[in-house]
């Protein structure tokens, strides 16, 4: 089953959703809370964090992706990537990615291990459940763009 999480920009969904997880034993996937004013990449299996987002103006830009006003670290989405394509194969209770926005829906970010991810949960290859943090503002054209037609609310 998929589950989608989805709100406003800084509307804390990342915070509702750690808070949720902490109680889940067995989950796996990424998170990307905030900490001292900027995201970090939360890894839920193994409760460690990696630097994601910059604002270190030395960095090159090859070293990182922006979007809007955000830096982010392509080490990080490497990392990241790795992180999903690892919890995927363990398959457990839940897997969660936090979060698909304009980067995923471009073919960049967690892609493609997302997408990879989200066909195996709608040709029900797994039978467990996915939980996608998904901003409101394009919560409909990722529908469209995963091909999800099926999913409940995180509540």
């Amino acid at each position: 089953m998929i589950t989608i999480l989805s709100g406003p920009i800084h509307s804390g969904k990342t915070t509702k959703l750690l808070q949720w997880a902490e109680k889940i034993p067995d989950r796996s996937g990424i998170a990307t809370p905030v900490q001292n004013g900027l995201k970090v990449l939360y890894d839920l299996s193994e409760k460690k964090y990696y630097p994601f987002q910059t604002d270190d103006n030395t960095t090159t830009p090859k070293d990182c992706i922006t979007i809007g006003a955000y830096r982010f670290l392509n080490s990080a989405f490497i990392i990241g990537r790795q992180i999903l394509s690892l919890a995927a194969q363990r398959n457990p209770s839940w897997l969660i990615i936090d979060e698909l926005g304009p980067l995923e829906l471009r073919g960049q970010g967690w892609e493609p291990v997302a997408g990879q991810i989200i066909n195996q949960y709608l040709s029900h290859q797994k039978n467990s459940d996915l939980i996608l943090v998904i901003r409101e503002n394009i919560l409909p054209e990722a529908l469209t763009h995963y091909g999800i037609t099926e999913y409940t609310l995180f509540e």
